[in-house]
This record gives C-alpha cells, sequence and structure tokens, in this order.
C-alpha cells in the first residue's frame, strides 16, 4: 500500500475518534442531567409538591391492571388511578380541532378581506369609510378592527352542518 492509501485509513479512524467523543460527551451530560434532576427532585423545597410524588406508568401489563396488583407492586401508594377507554374523549377533542381550525382559517381570511378593504381606502389609511363608522356595528364585536372596514355581509361565514346547518 502508498501513503496515499493509508491518509484515507487516517481520515476514517479520526472520523471514528471524533464520532466517539461526540457520543461520549452527549452520555456524559445525560448522566449529569439524570443525576442532577434526582438531586432536584428529592430535595426538601421539591419533595413536598405533589408533582415530586406522581408517577406516570403508561405501559402495564393486562394481569397488573388493577388496584391491588399494583399496591403489591409500588408500596406505599396513597392514590392509584387506572385510566379508562378515552374514545369518546378522543372523538370530542378531534371535533373540537376541527373547529377550531375551521375558526382559525375564518379568522385568516377575515383579517386579509379587512386589509384588502383597508388598502382600497384612499387618502388616510386609519380613516375607516363612511358608512362604517365605529359605534354602530363595531360596538356588537368587542372593539373588532375588521368591523371598522367590513360590513358584516362581506364577513366569511360557514355552516355548523353541511348544507343544513346554521349559517355562522
Amino acid at each position: 500500500m502508498t501513503d496515499i492509501e493509508y491518509s484515507f485509513y487516517a481520515h476514517v479512524f479520526c472520523g471514528w475518534l471524533f464520532y466517539g467523543f461526540v457520543l461520549f460527551t452527549i452520555y456524559r451530560e445525560l448522566i449529569f442531567f439524570t443525576t442532577m434532576r434526582q438531586a432536584y427532585m428529592l430535595s426538601p423545597i421539591y419533595s413536598s409538591r405533589i408533582s415530586a410524588r406522581t408517577v406516570l406508568v403508561q405501559t402495564i401489563p393486562l394481569q397488573y391492571l388493577n388496584e391491588t396488583a399494583l399496591r403489591r407492586i409500588f408500596d406505599n401508594v396513597k392514590r392509584v388511578w387506572i385510566s379508562t377507554d378515552t374514545t369518546e374523549l378522543d372523538d370530542l377533542v378531534k371535533e373540537r380541532n376541527e373547529v377550531a381550525m375551521k375558526l382559525e382559517a375564518a379568522e385568516v381570511k377575515l383579517v386579509k378581506l379587512a386589509d384588502k378593504e383597508r388598502t382600497k381606502q384612499s387618502g388616510n389609511a386609519e380613516q375607516p369609510p363612511k358608512d362604517h363608522q365605529p359605534g354602530t356595528e363595531a360596538e356588537g364585536e368587542s372593539g373588532s378592527v375588521a368591523a371598522r372596514w367590513l360590513p358584516r355581509s362581506k364577513r366569511p361565514t360557514h355552516r355548523l352542518k353541511p348544507i343544513i346547518g346554521e349559517k355562522v
């Protein structure tokens, strides 16, 4: 082998050394963090808090999924809560997220429309059009800036249920 071929191996070994050093540093910092966190959790100031004494175990085998079995495994347990079926709650959360996304999309559209109307106005951009003076419609909007520039008929709407639902 020539000297050039050996220099390629030198780069490989240097890369391995650097990678090993990075892994060693990450592992050392992880141990330090874990030790520091444990010392903090056991300190007298923090140990009296409920959050320091609460443990969440998410994966429990079925044979231990009752209160007596868990009390045998974990000593000195005051309370045990076993989660129940959450499919109904999951459906409600999904529905809430869909409604929140609709509301957010409508708000973005409203802001864009109001800004477009504001920029159309000639002269002072801060002066609302004469037919949309605050005090009539804007009072019911609790200070909505969009009410200054857009009439209610031009604001984005959607139906609560497709076709037959109430228009909001």
